[in-house]
């Protein structure tokens, strides 16, 4: 099965159950690891499917009858790369007229983790750089085997598509092939 092909039933399957599916019983459903259902459902959440991430698993957020879907407030991509591309990817999101709002991750146990960036120039870039390196802390994708998801403000669509070739030239987008 293909993973595009695997992400379509994952949802199917999200769709149908009213308790929480998790990540081992779909990895199980699937054949496949708990960390490709983890990053599954990465891209399944940037493609905009609204999957709440429970300690006991996954459930799509079904909204009730009459309620509208909240406004966008940036596009959420999903990245995958170490400590050694960090710069790259910043460099090439504020270079290409995108604003980081957050980076966050789908944690095995715990769920999404987000933290806000507001990332907007070489100079905030380079503070957040710096400080990465003066810490000598992990990055949060760390924990997800550097599979994350970023939170982009961008002017128009035209910005956010030159920010997704851009990062697909430098192999730092996931699943995006």
């Amino acid at each position: 099965m293909e993973a595009s092909e695997r992400r379509s039933e994952i949802l199917k399957l999200l769709q149908l159950d009213i308790k929480p599916v998790s990540a081992s019983n779909l990895a199980e459903r699937f054949e496949v690891s708990r960390q490709i259902i983890v990053g599954d459902i990465a891209l399944l959440r940037a493609g905009g499917a609204d999957i709440l991430a429970t300690p006991r698993g996954y459930l799509l957020n079904k909204k009730g009858e009459g309620e509208e879907d909240s406004p966008v407030d940036g596009y959420v991509i999903a990245c995958r790369h170490d400590k050694t591309l960090l710069e790259t990817e910043l460099y090439t999101v504020i270079d290409n007229g995108g604003r980081f709002l957050n980076v966050s991750v789908e944690h095995p146990i715990y769920g999404s983790i987000v933290h806000e960036l507001d990332i907007r120039s070489r100079f905030d870039a380079d503070e957040f750089i710096k400080k990465v390196a003066v810490t000598g802390a992990n990055l949060l994708c760390s924990l997800t085997d550097d599979v994350h998801l970023h939170t982009i403000r961008c002017p128009d669509a035209e910005t956010y598509r030159r920010i997704l070739v851009a990062l697909k030239e430098k192999g730092i987008i996931h699943g995006g092939k």
